[in-house]
């Protein structure tokens, strides 16, 4: 059984054009990490894949906002403390917690004006009487 070792040399090769400036911050990123152009790139790669798939498996989704609106939500999470996402998550849950209760109002006040209904019914059958 031979074993094959992947080496820079044999290794898939792909070649990509970048925006301008990305080159120079791809450089400083990776000399902050202590790695490679090439490594930092296939590290950043992976972690963003991985993280794809994470959230997939989780049943997260990506949502793109407008950046005042990313702005405003950042400025809230930091005042509460919080990750973005953990800001994003809690107002979602009481946007839910309204709704719910919401309906809980509107169906009480349905059958609080059905009851209304009913007793001006018995008043108007009393004064006929």
């Amino acid at each position: 059984m031979t074993t094959t070792h992947t080496n820079s040399r044999n290794a898939d090769k792909f070649v990509i054009r970048l925006p301008d400036g990305l080159r120079g911050r791809i450089a400083a990123v990776a000399s902050a990490a202590h790695r490679s152009m090439n490594s930092e790139i296939v590290a950043r790669l992976t972690q963003s894949i991985d993280a794809d798939n994470d959230m997939h498996q989780a049943g997260a989704v990506t949502v793109f906002l407008p950046e005042v609106v990313t702005n405003e939500i950042s400025g809230l999470a930091q005042l509460n403390e919080r990750s973005v996402n953990g800001e994003i998550t809690d107002r979602l849950k009481r946007s839910a917690v309204v709704d719910q209760l919401n309906d809980e109002q509107a169906r009480m006040i349905g059958i609080l004006l059905r009851r209304i209904e009913e007793l001006e019914s018995r008043l108007q059958l009393k004064g006929a009487a």
